[in-house]
């Protein structure tokens, strides 16, 4: 199937709300803490690998790409030793 797949927002996961957001629950709504939990998972899946496995993959994060592109050039020059030591292209 070429089809893209779609990454999109939601409530964070339980723990995730507990060690970022206890006694803070107001930045983990749509206003910061979904987009920051989707930016996370999307990289997740950048290192685990995913993209070179399966290199026509198409994904779509919504809302401006959730903020990424505005860290796109703090990625490129902190990340690509980590990718290289995962053996990442």
């Amino acid at each position: 199937m070429k089809v893209p797949i779609y990454l999109h927002p939601t409530i964070p996961h339980p723990d995730m709300l507990k060690a970022y957001f206890e006694g803070y629950g107001e930045p983990a709504t749509p206003a910061w803490g979904f987009a920051m939990d989707t930016c996370t998972r999307f990289l997740r899946l950048v290192f685990a690998g995913l993209f070179d496995a399966y290199p026509n993959l198409t994904m779509i994060l919504g809302h401006l790409g959730e903020g990424l592109p505005f860290w796109i050039h703090r990625l490129n020059d902190h990340t690509q030793f980590a990718a290289k030591r995962r053996g990442l292209k």
